[in-house]
Parts: structure tokens; sequence; C-alpha cells
């Protein structure tokens, strides 16, 4: 390593640059103090420790003080600031030998691996709300610099790790010594951030286990096994290129180091180094054979505006016609590809069966992708199903099967408010000449909390349980289901059923657990007992669609998986004509049947 008042000395021309720069600025740092003119630095005189600034609390206990430090500049954040991390660490494990300082004017006249002196006043940057910010210098003014390309330090790190021991590597240089696995890209077009885990993809709790308890516990680890990963905005210094829409859940990241920063109690660590992907390969569909295949999709608000072009935006769907036309494009594309016989659908929508309604247009595009005019929709008696904005819905192909009688719903009360209406079809093969009865549900979602009056209980609030709101409803609309299928066997005299949808409950939950009791199988986890998912939330992944065979049906039934084109990708995806991926925000399922 250089002197440091050696290298002091050979910067000369560099500091006098920077007295010429300052001098002619008067504009204010990002915190409103302004960079003054360098004398000459004593880089051995006596200054502030980082860590003595940082403390080992969540809060810097000399706030609105003015210190003076010494460190090497380890990042550079153009718009904001630098990480300045000091030489030697003070071995106090709970206090962190890193700030972050704050100024628009510095990125410009330093370098990562500068040894900088100056001193500013210590402030919490960006906290909010009771939650903790991020230590940091402002007002800043700078010494000089004793000392450049230095070292960088480097604190290995590995996952799980505490908010408490997240706080003590705040502002740091880390590298995380293991591999990880991408688990959520929602925010990676709009803010270049993505999460990654260790041990693997984080799953949702009550998809693996029973609500309560083990679930609250199984959600505290996930938080500490994954880390929330920025992409910077530009190649200052680190020379990064990252191709995003390359990146989706499941990739595999085998180097990751960077600077761990803090915006209202939550860290994000800033990757300062190329990063090592490995891709997750899209799962292949198998041949197509002489079975019947049946696809279960959630559309994510499928909206044709008047049916005219106009229209636009929707209530729940597509903001504009461009955008609409590119939603018809992917699901198009998707169900084409998938070879489907018949496409179970939810969140159509409901604005009834005339020739300008969405259903009739998505049937109208399946024919004209496939050069035919053999996709229908099935209808039911009523004008619309119910009275919600969105429906379900049956379209499939008269050339592969054959209606027999009309579609029928039930008017439960489980239905008539919150879970929408299912919709059921009996259908005959033409290639085996068998029948089966096909129903499609969309259970309430866990989302727009009902009022609870202080002092007073509802059975459907979040009762903090990992099932979230309206789990009562849900299992009520299990039960009223079941029930109303059950009338249908009797009628028809036709055992072979099949129960697609959206349920809103991951599989250990209640309304899953109480089909599953009424004689219910599900076809998904019978063939893959794990590894299955349907939809990400939050960077944790679980299994709100499924596929539900009655007794008499569940031996005809000889594949169901998921087909994950949609949640592992960002909402932002971007589409290329032919695309499938992101047409949604559910992946679809399907089941191969040999009646």
């Amino acid at each position: 390593m250089r002197n440091p008042i050696e290298t002091a000395s050979r910067s000369n021309l560099r500091l006098a640059f920077f007295i010429l720069v300052t001098a002619l600025l008067s504009a204010c740092t990002g915190s409103g103090g302004k960079v003054s003119e360098l004398s000459s630095v004593d880089c051995q005189a006596n200054v502030s420790s980082i860590a003595a600034i940082q403390g080992t609390g969540k809060s810097s206990a000399l706030q609105g003080e003015r210190h003076t430090v010494r460190g090497i500049v380890t990042h550079i954040d153009t718009a904001s600031g630098l990480y300045l991390e000091q030489i030697m660490a003070d071995m106090d494990p709970h206090s962190s030998d890193a700030v972050f300082v704050i100024s628009s004017e510095l990125p410009e006249a330093v370098k990562v691996g500068d040894l900088l002196q100056l001193s500013g006043v210590v402030t919490e940057l960006d906290a909010k709300n009771g939650k903790g910010g991020m230590t940091s210098l402002a007002q800043v003014t700078i010494d000089g610099f004793c000392g450049h390309h230095q070292p960088l330090p480097a604190h290995a790190i590995q996952l799980p790790l505490s908010n408490d021991e997240r706080e003590s590597l705040e502002a740091m240089r880390l590298e995380i010594t293991q591999d990880l696995t991408v688990t959520d890209v929602y925010q990676l077009y709009k803010r270049r951030q993505l999460n990654a885990s260790a041990f693997g993809r984080l799953v949702i709790p009550t998809e693996i286990s029973e609500p309560g308890e083990q679930a609250r516990k199984l959600s505290g680890q996930n938080r500490q096994r994954q880390i929330v990963i920025q992409l910077p905005l530009d190649p200052l210094n680190q020379g990064i290129s990252v191709k995003t829409e390359t990146k989706r859940v499941g990739d595999q990241i085998f180097t990751l180091s960077g600077v761990l920063g803090q915006t209202q109690g939550r860290y994000l660590l800033t990757s300062t180094e190329p990063i090592q992907f490995s891709l997750y390969q899209d799962q292949a569909l198998p041949g197509k054979t002489s079975r019947l295949r049946v696809m279960g999709f959630n559309l994510l608000n499928y909206f044709n505006g008047d049916g005219k072009q106009g229209g636009f935006p929707t209530e729940r769907g597509a903001a504009s016609h461009t955008d609409f036309i590119q939603q018809r494009a992917r699901l198009v594309n998707a169900i084409k590809l998938s070879g489907a016989d018949i496409v179970a659908v939810e969140e159509m929508e409901n604005d009834g069966y005339g020739p300008d309604s969405a259903i009739a247009d998505l049937t109208g595009a399946l024919n004209a992708a496939f050069s035919g005019e053999h996709w229908q929709f099935s209808r039911p008696i009523s004008e619309r199903l119910g009275d919600d904005v969105i429906s379900v819905g049956i379209l499939y192909q008269s050339n592969r099967v054959k209606t027999v009688g009309p579609a029928v719903s039930s008017n439960a009360e489980a239905f008539s408010k919150l879970s929408r209406r299912p919709l059921a079809q009996r259908f005959l093969d033409l290639e085996s000449g068998g029948e089966f009865l096909l129903a499609i549900n969309h259970f309430k979602s866990k989302g727009s909390c009902p009022k609870v009056v202080a002092g007073s209980s509802n059975p459907n609030a979040n009762n903090k349980d990992g099932q979230g709101c309206w789990n009562q409803a849900r299992v009520e609309a299990a039960d009223a289901v079941a029930d109303w299928l059950n009338s249908l066997r009797n009628i028809s005299a036709v055992g072979d059923m099949l129960m697609l949808g959206d349920f809103n409950s991951y599989r250990q939950e209640d309304p899953i657990r109480r089909l599953k009791s009424r004689g219910w199988t599900e076809m998904v986890e019978a063939f893959k007992p794990s590894e299955n998912s349907s939809y990400v939330y939050w960077g944790q992944s679980g299994t709100l669609d499924y596929a539900f065979a009655s007794p008499e049906l569940k031996d005809k039934v000889k594949m169901a998986w998921i087909w994950n084109i949609n949640s592992p990708f960002s909402p932002d995806h971007p589409y290329s004509e032919g695309d499938y991926h992101r047409s949604s925000d559910h992946d679809p399922v399907i089941v191969e049947i040999d009646l």
C-alpha cells in the first residue's frame, strides 16, 4: 500500500483541479451544505471512527453533530453521493464500519478506491414513520485525498440475516459467498431491482405448512433468507452491463457483491460487480396425444372496451386499445402453444355473450389464429353470469368436443357477493365417445379486507395465521361448489367431473383442505407432489390455481401440471411478436384426460 502522505502529495494536480471546480460552483450538496475549498490535509490526524458514528442501534446517537472521518470510497451514486468505509474494521460486530455521504458534487470529483478525508453532519437518510433510515453525513466539506487506488474492503457474509445483523452491515461493501436464487422480478424494469434468496426459491408458508404458528415462523425465516438487489442505473466505475430481459424467478446467481443501503427500514444491496447468472430454462410442454387436453387460465382482466376499439381505459383491464391488442396476442399465442382442446378462464369481462363481448372477442381471435371456425364458447341461459365486473368462462374446439346441453351456474349465497358464480359445462369427447363435466371457479381474493369494529370480531378478517382476509368466505364457497357439483352428478348421472379455477388459497389453507375432505383429488399435486407454484407474491411462490378431479375421474387423468410461463416474469416483460410469456400474472394449469 502506498504511503498516504506521499500519495496525497502526488495528487496536487488533481486537488488543484478540484479546488478550481468547487470554487466555481455555488450550488449546495444534496443536503444543502457547500463543498469548501481544499487546503493541505493532515492524513495522520485523529478523526472520528465511522463505526462510532454508526453506533449499535437502529439510528446514530450522534445525529446533528459534525464529525471528520477518513475512509475508502467503495461505491459512487452519481445522483446522491458515495459510500465511505474505514480502512480498519473496529472489530465490533454490532456496528457498521461504513457510512453514506450525501453530496451531488463529490461523485464528479472522486473515484472508487480513493482514500478520502471529509467532515459532515450526522443524519438519518430516508427515516420515516418510525422506521430507521441510513446513517449518513450531510452538509459535507472535503479535507482532501489521502491516497488513491486503495484495495477495497470486502466483508464476506451469508444469508440468512436478521434485520439487526443487516443494520450492523449498513453501507459496508459485502460479498455473499453462497449461491442464490432469484425469487422476485416485479420491480426489475421500474426500479431495476430483484430479490434473491439462499437455499432455493422462497415458498409461501401456507403452501407447505398448515396455517398458524408454523406458518408465521416460516414467514420470518423467508424474510431473513432473502435480499433485495439494486442494479445500478449506470456503469460508473463498475463496468456493469445487465440484460434485464433475461432475468426471471428461478435464475441462479453465483457471484454477488455490493454495498448495503437502507431506506425506511428496507435494506438493499447495490451491486458493484458484474453478476453471474445461470438462466432458468423454459418448461417444455409434453407432446400432444389423442388425450383430451384441458387448461385452466386466469386471464388477468380481459376487457375489450366497447368491442369497437373504443372504451379504453377499461374498468379493470387494458389502459388503451394498443395495450389490449398486445394482451390478446400473448394470450392467443399461449393458448395455441398449449395444445388445449378446452380452456376454462377467470377474469373475463362480464359483459354478456353478444358479438362485442369480451368472450366473443377472444373466441374470434382464436379462430383467426387457428385458421378455422372451430373455437366456440359455452353460454348459460342468463344474459350475464352474476353481477361482478369479471366472470368465468369456457371456450372449446368444436371439432374435438361437443357440448351436451347448456352451461349451468349456481346462485348459492356464497357466490352472490364475494366469490364469482361458477360455470359448468357437460362435454362429449368426439375421440373416445366419453362424457365428463367441467366446472370453472374463482373464489374471493385475499385483498380489500373487511373493516372490523373495535371490540368485535369478523371471521373474514385477517387473523394473522397466514391465510389472509376472506378465508371464511372461501371455505363457504368450497362447500357450496362441492354441494352444487354433487347435485349435478345426481341430475346428469355423470360422475366424471373436473373442477378448475383460481381458488385464491394456497395448498395447506382451509378451502383446499375442505375440498379434499369432500372427496376431490388435486391432480397437479398427485403427479408432482413438490415444486408446484402458479403465482409469485412479494418474492414468495405458491399455488392459487388448481385442477380437482372427482373420484370417478381421478384415474382417467393421465397427466397434470402447472405451466410456468407467467409468474416467473416481470409484469413489464417486453413483448415481441409470437411471445406468450407474462400473458397473465397466474400460470395456467393443464390436465390430460383419457375418457
